[in-house]
């Protein structure tokens, strides 16, 4: 479990505090998104339905209450959805609601290659982070940029992971602290993880690679972060001092080898609140997963990103910290709801037809 103790400055700090002690260990040997929904239906008497493996719908009575598309419970809207895809729409949401943010500038994938390297040329490159503005789990992203040349690769791979080439490549000051997915349902915090670049600690005589390995089989009794196993890519005879942090990628993201640690109670007030003010910010955006840069000491933090496909088996199954069920949140505002009477109707229509014709409608406005 995590230490109650403050003052957690640097991610090395964290990551060598947490590891103190051993990973949790979980009954389950595989685990998923829908898990904390089945469990929070036994709880609240409940039935989950899953007529496709996109569509769930959730029942009390033999009623329908509620559903859920892909990871997207009904609580979040279609123009939510929308809107938390493109990034640049999203920022300028969060900036006119005040919400802090990174500083940002915008350039078009096709023409804005020469303006971007003059942006970064007057910026202090190694804090600059280049990323797509609709990119998912961390693809596309470059975070620091040495010289020009790294630059051109960086903004190439951007440009590479835009589902749409009209849409802008970001250029996006980068920020200390550590990373955090905060849950916020219909405006309400619900819990927080961190998550920890993929990393080993030396122990002054193992070799990068053997201590991944070690790490993996330890990795592979958590029924989440199973799926994802770190790799080592270079240095791998290097041999970290006893107790050194030694970080294996600059992403967070788990299916990169990132870990998730509980942070729920240790979340100053002041981050509850910019969590729930950046959820508030975009409308219909009922259940969001709220991306901070944190600096706990501090009690400050920006948000750089929201998302409405959050995979809740981050706190769900978190390596080090107490487990949260975040779909119970979900399911007691879809009660409350039924509970004042409100009849739920399903707002379209259902099945991979229907999904391929508002995507064809997306893409192509038509369909």
């Amino acid at each position: 479990m995590v230490c109650q103790q403050e003052s957690i400055v640097t991610l090395e700090e964290f990551a060598a505090e947490v590891s103190r002690d051993p990973p949790n260990v979980y009954t389950v040997e595989r685990g998923s998104h829908a898990d904390g929904f089945a469990a929070a239906c036994r709880d609240l008497g409940l039935e989950m339905r899953r007529s496709d493996p996109k569509e769930t719908g959730f029942y009390r009575n033999g009623r329908l209450i509620g559903e859920m598309r892909g990871m997207v419970p009904d609580l979040t809207s279609d123009q939510a959805v929308a809107l938390c895809k493109d990034k640049t729409r999203t920022l300028d949401l969060l900036k006119a609601a005040g919400v802090p943010v990174p500083q940002s500038s915008y350039f078009p994938p096709e023409t804005g290659f020469e303006a971007a390297l003059r942006h970064w040329a007057a910026s202090e490159g190694a804090r600059i982070v280049v990323k797509p503005s609709d990119s998912y789990g961390g693809e596309g992203i470059t975070v620091g940029v040495p010289d020009a040349a790294a630059f051109r690769q960086a903004w190439d791979l951007a440009r590479a992971n835009l589902s749409d080439p009209a849409l802008p490549i970001i250029l996006e000051e980068r920020i200390d602290g550590l990373d955090v997915r905060a849950i916020v349902v219909e405006g309400r915090f619900v819990c927080a993880a961190t998550r920890v670049q993929s990393h080993v600690i030396g122990d002054g005589h193992s070799t990068v690679a053997e201590l991944a390995a070690r790490k993996n089989e330890l990795r592979r009794k958590n029924p989440y972060h199973n799926n994802y196993a770190l790799r080592v890519a270079g240095q791998g005879d290097a041999i970290p001092a006893a107790g050194q942090v030694w970080l294996l990628t600059t992403r967070a993201n788990i299916h990169q080898g990132g870990e998730s640690v509980d942070v729920t109670d240790r979340l100053p007030a002041a981050l509850r609140r910019i969590a729930e003010q950046a959820a508030q910010a975009i409308p219909g955006l009922g259940v969001a997963g709220v991306d901070l840069i944190a600096d706990f000491e501090a009690g400050t933090g920006r948000v750089i990103e929201l998302n409405t496909s959050c995979n809740f088996c981050v706190h769900t199954y978190p390596v080090h910290g107490t487990p949260r069920n975040p779909a119970r949140a979900v399911l007691d505002n879809m009660v409350a709801r039924a509970d004042r009477g409100v009849v739920y109707r399903p707002r379209r229509p259902k099945g991979p037809v229907a999904r391929l014709r508002r995507r064809l409608r997306r893409l192509f406005g038509a369909g």
